[in-house]
């Protein structure tokens, strides 16, 4: 029993560190000046909220073995997920019914069902810069998002958002997670929403309704897999306890929220540091032309094309999307000699060590060979964790990495680009993922061979 532990110390005795424009600022720069100093356990202060942060390689292993059943999802997610319309969503769930939603939804998310799409992958990212111009200077985080939200649409729930569609549910479904979960502002502000928000959430909702409408009259042929909806309103047969007409109205807006963000911003990021570093730039260009080398894209392709997944890889360790993972405590515990309450918020900073030369030399360096070497720290999960450790480690991880890579192979192989600002340093903020902002913009300078013609 956690009470019969020696612990003289409480994590109430810690020390109360930074505030909300020193994490904002850089917000793994903080923590990890702080875990250097403090060791795996101290508190921090942003804005309103106080945290407990767990950190390093033994935070990793705790939350995937014992902490799995002291540290809850739920109530960091429920309000976000309510606000949807889907309070039992697979993504705020703990124990065993998570577990028997991810295993209901596990197919939809894998590597697999995005490599059966390859094609279609490709014809939305070449699609996506039909309508610039040679010397189009395209602000790149929005243009990413949007390409991004196309893919999902087209691999989650059979359709591609129109442009104001997909602009309403990205700003409606950030503004929730950054107020309602990560606690930017008080809750309590959502209820004075300005019209913008209102507007937004009326759009995203509609979407998802006509989505599940049409589904729920013209079910899923025998002859074509089954998308993210298909899955839930057959899920609201079999699993009524779990999956109920809240669920099965938002099947359609809910796959944008946690996708779309995070692997648009991530192929930024992989672009921002190729254009920086020209020889891996030149290898990895090489790389995508050996993909195309039969005329498209296929998954054997894609495997072996090592610079490539060298620097997918990279931009993953150095700009992780989920860079760390906000929780509640279930019950009181015990962690590196501190002991932790019942009902305290924690953060568990899972990427510590993607930034510690112990194991990755050089750490700040950008190095597609990195993931090649035998000996690396890649191939301990809790030392590489860019899509979170336990129970909830990202199920679309196997599907945001073919994107990824395809959505890189497609550019590099299609197009030319160069910074528009190339003298100047970006520095990430959250928003509520990573991001360069919307300041950053390459430059396209034209097709390096004739796109493929438009799919009818």
């Amino acid at each position: 029993m956690v009470a019969e532990l020696p612990l003289p110390d409480l994590v109430r005795g810690l020390p109360l560190l930074g505030s909300a424009h020193a994490i904002g600022r850089d917000p793994i720069g903080f923590l990890l000046d702080q875990y250097r100093v403090h060791g795996p356990i101290f508190r921090v202060r942003a804005g309103h909220v106080r945290l407990t942060v767990l950190a390093g390689p033994e935070a990793n292993e705790f939350v995937h073995d014992v902490g799995r059943h002291l540290l809850s999802n739920r109530q960091v997610w429920a309000p976000t997920l309510a606000e949807f319309g889907g309070p039992n969503n697979f993504v705020g769930l703990d124990g065993e019914p998570h577990a028997e939603l991810r295993r209901l939804y596990g197919p939809r998310f894998s590597k697999r069902s995005a490599e059966a799409k390859l094609d279609d992958l490709v014809e939305i990212a070449v699609d996506s810069f039909r309508s610039h111009d040679p010397g189009d200077e395209i602000p790149f985080v929005r243009f990413s998002q949007r390409l991004v939200s196309r893919q999902v649409g087209e691999l989650l729930v059979g359709q591609q958002p129109t442009v104001d569609e997909h602009e309403a549910i990205l700003r409606y479904t950030n503004a929730v997670v950054m107020n309602l979960s990560l606690r930017r502002l008080p809750r309590a502000l959502l209820r004075f929403a300005a019209r913008g928000f209102r507007r937004d959430r009326e759009v995203a909702h509609r979407f998802s309704s006509r989505l599940v409408s049409s589904h729920l009259s013209q079910p899923a042929r025998p002859d074509q897999p089954e998308n993210f909806i298909d899955t839930t309103v057959r899920a609201s047969r079999t699993h009524p306890h779990l999956i109920g007409p809240g669920e099965v109205g938002a099947s359609g807006l809910l796959p944008f929220f946690a996708g779309v963000d995070t692997v648009g911003q991530t192929v930024v990021f992989a672009l921002y540091e190729l254009l920086r570093h020209h020889n891996a730039m030149e290898r990895a260009t090489a790389d995508a032309d050996a993909a195309f080398a039969e005329g498209g894209l296929t998954p054997k392709s894609l495997r072996e094309a090592g610079a490539l997944t060298g620097a997918v890889m990279e931009t993953l360790r150095m700009y992780p999307a989920a860079f760390a993972m906000p929780r509640t405590a279930a019950e009181p515990f015990a962690f590196a000699g501190r002991r932790v309450e019942q009902g305290t918020e924690v953060l568990v900073f899972t990427t510590v060590c993607h930034f510690l030369p112990e194991y990755f030399p050089d750490p700040l360096r950008f190095d597609i060979d990195r993931f090649a070497a035998a000996d690396g720290g890649f191939h301990d999960p809790n030392v590489f964790a860019p899509f979170g450790r336990g129970p909830h480690l990202c199920l679309g991880a196997g599907m945001a990495g073919v994107q990824m890579t395809a959505i890189l192979a497609t550019i590099l192989h299609f197009c030319s680009l160069e910074l528009a600002e190339p003298e100047r340093t970006f520095r990430p903020v959250l928003r509520p993922s990573l991001s360069l902002g919307g300041q950053f913009r390459l430059r396209f300078t034209g097709w390096r061979r004739d796109p493929p013609r438009r799919q009818t």
